[in-house]
């Protein structure tokens, strides 16, 4: 990758990130029973992007010890976070919930469907003749 590529993928990066801070705040002021989560994420997504972006002034083999430590903060945040060591998001069990209960319902349908093809094949295939 060239050295513009380089500096285009962080411009691109910290420009979606700063686009989802946005979006983060922006919930976080109209779901005031989520504020404590998205605080954090403000924060841990905030402190990624803010890595992120001081990597354009740094060398390329330098710039690539800013993304680990980008990378690694975001994993670490977000390891406290779901570990419930910062805040325990409670509200997210439901949503988790359905989302499994959703693909268990498809996957059973999925099998249902499959064994209805099977049991059809089986009964009309004596029917037919062949």
């Amino acid at each position: 990758m060239r050295r513009r590529g380089r500096a285009g993928f962080v411009s691109a990066f910290a420009a979606l990130r700063g686009l989802q801070l946005l979006l983060y705040a922006r919930a976080r002021h109209h779901l005031p029973a989520t504020r404590p989560l998205y605080n954090v994420y403000l924060i841990c997504f905030g402190a990624g992007g803010a890595l992120w972006l001081s990597s354009l002034a740094v060398a390329p083999p330098g710039r690539y010890a800013f993304w680990a430590a980008a990378l690694i903060t975001l994993a670490g945040f977000m390891g406290l976070v779901f570990m419930g060591a910062i805040i325990r998001p409670v509200y997210l069990v439901p949503t988790l919930t359905v989302v499994l209960a959703l693909g268990l319902a498809t996957e059973a349908r999925q099998r249902a469907s499959a064994l209805d093809d099977a049991a059809s094949a089986a009964l009309y295939t004596p029917l037919s003749g062949t």
